[in-house]
């Protein structure tokens, strides 16, 4: 949160609000209104009813907001329909990122403009690769539309399968992802074209 934010509006300083039993949706609300482009919901997943926090954020999309959780497989117990509506990220393999380590980045100023009518021009070839890795390993159909919208070019599908589907599978799921995925194995095992192979086997392997 602190790099995303601190080379977009140049402040490394997120607000974030604490879950806390008794809190309400008046007070979500509250926080969200305060004026920042980033904000943090620390702990909500698995506490707080997700389809009312869904919608909380939905009136916020001038936002970017990040919601935590204390342990990854916390997510089990939510729809995974819930993934629709956010991206997950995982850093836990980043070893920089293992501890709060100080921030030496030069903080940055990045102008944003509003896209009205976004287009993404979907490169079929990985999309299509995507939806037969998640399909093997077993992730509901309902995600792979949107997932592969997602997929750009190689590295976006790189990217995605890195820091997001990848570890989901280890961390959340509690699957082996080469051991579920003959088609992961033909693309990064060891005879697969996967620039970044060695990297995938030494994380998710």
């Amino acid at each position: 949160m602190k790099c995303v934010s601190n080379a977009i509006v140049a402040s490394p300083t997120v607000p974030t609000l604490i879950f806390e039993p008794d809190i309400t949706v008046e007070k979500i609300y509250e926080f969200l209104s305060a004026n920042s482009r980033f904000m943090c919901l620390d702990n909500f997943i698995g506490y707080f009813d997700e389809m009312i926090l869904t919608t909380v954020c939905d009136n916020f999309k001038d936002k970017i907001i990040f919601l935590t959780v204390a342990y990854d497989k916390t997510l089990q117990y939510i729809p995974m329909e819930f993934l629709k509506y956010c991206n997950y990220l995982n850093l836990n393999r980043v070893e920089n990122f293992s501890n709060d380590c100080y921030l030496s980045e030069e903080p940055s100023t990045i102008d944003e403009e509003d896209l009205l009518n976004p287009t993404v021009n979907i490169d079929g070839r990985w999309s299509l690769l995507l939806c037969d890795i998640l399909n093997e390993f077993d992730i509901g159909k309902g995600l792979f539309a949107y997932m592969s919208s997602r997929i750009v070019n190689e590295d976006s599908l790189i990217c995605l399968l890195t820091f997001s589907i990848l570890p989901f599978c280890m961390d959340v799921l509690a699957i082996e992802p080469f051991v579920m995925s003959d088609r992961l194995n033909a693309y990064a095992g060891d005879n697969g074209r996967c620039l970044h192979k060695s990297l995938l086997r030494r994380w998710f392997s």
